[in-house]
């Protein structure tokens, strides 16, 4: 075969590729963003948590529970909180995140969204910043004002990381 009938039947072949989609298309890029290490921050173990919680009616109107305890040589950073309540038509909720200790706490600011089948909705997705030291424990307390009377339940959703602590 001589050399223009060779360059001929492979124009052909490779333009049937390009036509078919059997080659890569030079002109698209790369759709997703390509898996890197974060070689700043490689120490860092992610944490969420979840949790619900029902208060049956009078006398109770709180619960507290206290979700992790930070293992030694880490430190727990807590940098997003969301959290869904349904309680009494007039009763307002009191969420909040907390370090057993006592030595800090962070409210979380809850906002009305409406009455539905008799019970008030409140919502609350917020970013934060709390630091806990190894061994510190992480608690999470939901209350209730405005009277006892009716079932409440909570919904809470806490993302972070702990890293290891120098």
């Amino acid at each position: 075969m001589s050399h223009k009938k060779i360059m001929g039947v492979l124009a052909v072949i490779v333009m049937s590729f390009m036509i078919f989609g059997y080659l890569p298309d030079p002109l698209q890029a790369q759709t997703r963003p390509a898996l890197t290490r974060d070689v700043d921050n490689g120490d860092r173990q992610t944490l969420f948590h979840h949790s619900w919680h029902r208060i049956l009616s009078e006398p109770y109107f709180s619960i507290e529970n206290c979700f992790l305890t930070v293992p030694y040589g880490k430190r727990l950073i807590i940098d997003h909180v969301s959290a869904w309540t349904s309680l009494g038509p007039s009763q307002i909720p009191l969420v909040k995140i907390y370090q057993l200790d006592g030595s800090q706490q962070h409210y979380i600011d809850m906002s009305y969204k409406g009455v539905a089948s008799d019970k008030s909705r409140w919502t609350a997705t917020q970013p934060m910043k709390m630091r806990f030291p190894p061994n510190g424990r992480a608690c999470i307390y939901y209350s209730r004002s405005g009277g006892t009377t009716g079932d409440a339940e909570v919904y809470i959703e806490i993302s972070g990381y702990e890293i290891d602590s120098p």
